[in-house]
């Protein structure tokens, strides 16, 4: 995932001149990317959203 991340990530020279909104555009993109292939994972390795589920 981590490997990911850093190919999709704009150079530093480029973060520089982003605007704030495109920023924070970048890292919700990158964020949710890296929560979609942590959940693949998890789905792929058999775990499953009722053994999440709280039991009281």
């Amino acid at each position: 995932m981590s490997i990911g991340l850093y190919w999709l990530a704009p150079e530093w020279q480029a973060w520089l001149e982003f605007s704030l909104f495109q920023r924070v555009g970048w890292v919700s993109v990158l964020v949710g990317l890296g929560a979609g292939v942590y959940f693949a994972w998890l789905a792929a390795f058999g775990l499953r959203l009722k053994q999440l589920k709280m039991h009281s």
